[in-house]
């Protein structure tokens, strides 16, 4: 079977993690380590850590596309280590995934699905669970959507974070918003250039910290990882943009229309929510509108009030807390 060499690679760093076990089957190592995972054929790369191998699995699914998170977990990871165990994954052509062989045509949404749905088989195999928790951030939630919609039996509960609905009506409900806040703020110039060209300029957003509320952005959080190396950024942004460049191309997807096609799960599903999040596809005033009309066995809005675009950076205690106190609370039993 396809799955034996995929399982293989991660026995291995199962068996070296557990290499110093007593024979006692209470004790469990802890794990901490970036390794290489074949994925439907592509070697991609996934950061596993946990103080107990036995925790419940959290899957985090980036942003972007091709904007890898990896490097983030030492700020907002500290005590969920401690209850999960949380596999971030660069997902196929990003950052640490990303290697010159290969080619637009391997960058596909619906790639980055299927391997998402591996990924969720193998780490169901490995670890012994009956399912797994997830997570998705901005473009990750959309894969989100789509991976509990197709796979509900997969998952214990997903997590929504910057939940994109549909870009277009985003974009209009953001584009009235800044309309409406330059005229407040008198920002003549601003306003005149959002009003020719319809577009919310990045430089803007972060004027108004819509991306990252409290100002220390996720570049600057990465530096501080211990993986991180001279030389990781040049790779980061090279393969960033080779990742949305072909996806930009990809006219095969069978994504849904999330807003309009997807209106019941059979997952419980929390949507994390920064009040400030003013990225143009992510506005929070249209997941308040699918929320209203979205059927799930549980269902809950959770509003950052100090956050923007990220509120595992912005509140990073109250992120985990949630995660712990509600998300694992309400869904899983041992």
């Amino acid at each position: 079977m396809k799955i034996i060499r995929e399982i293989s690679l991660l026995y291995t760093i199962i068996l070296f993690c557990s290499s110093s076990a007593k024979a006692d089957d209470s004790y469990n190592p802890k794990i901490d380590t970036l390794m290489d995972i074949e994925l439907n054929g592509l070697k991609q790369k996934i950061l596993i850590q946990s103080n107990n191998k036995n925790n419940p699995i959290l899957l985090w699914l980036h942003g972007g596309p091709g904007t890898s998170e990896m490097f983030i977990n030492h700020h907002c990871m500290n005590k969920l280590i401690d209850f999960y165990t949380v596999v971030h994954w660069d997902q196929r052509g990003t950052a640490l995934s990303y290697n010159d062989s290969l080619t637009a045509t391997e960058i596909t949404h619906d790639k980055i699905l299927d391997d998402a749905i591996r990924l969720t088989e193998l780490l169901i195999e490995i670890y012994h669970q009956d399912k797994i928790f997830i997570i998705g951030h901005s473009f990750g939630s959309i894969l989100g959507i789509h991976l509990i919609l197709k796979y509900p039996d997969s998952y214990y509960a997903y997590i929504g974070m910057g939940q994109l609905i549909d870009d277009d009506i985003s974009r209009e409900i953001t584009y009235n918003w800044f309309v409406n806040k330059l005229k407040d703020e008198n920002d003549s110039i601003e306003l005149a250039e959002v009003i020719e060209t319809h577009r919310i300029p990045r430089d803007l957003i972060d004027k108004y910290r819509g991306i990252y509320y409290k100002g220390r952005s996720l570049f600057d959080i990465i530096r501080d990882s211990p993986y991180y190396y001279d030389g990781y950024f040049d790779a980061y942004l090279k393969s960033m943009n080779f990742v949305r460049e072909s996806l930009s191309k990809d006219t095969t997807s069978h994504f849904k229309n999330i807003f309009n096609e997807i209106r019941e799960l059979q997952v419980p599903v929390y949507f994390f929510e920064g009040r400030h999040d003013r990225i143009a596809a992510c506005a929070p005033e249209l997941v308040i509108e699918y929320y209203k009309n979205l059927t799930a066995p549980k269902k809950e809005i959770i509003w950052f009030e100090e956050s923007a675009h990220h509120p595992n950076l912005d509140e990073p205690d109250k992120f985990q807390k949630v995660l712990i106190d509600k998300v694992l609370k309400d869904n899983y039993k041992e």
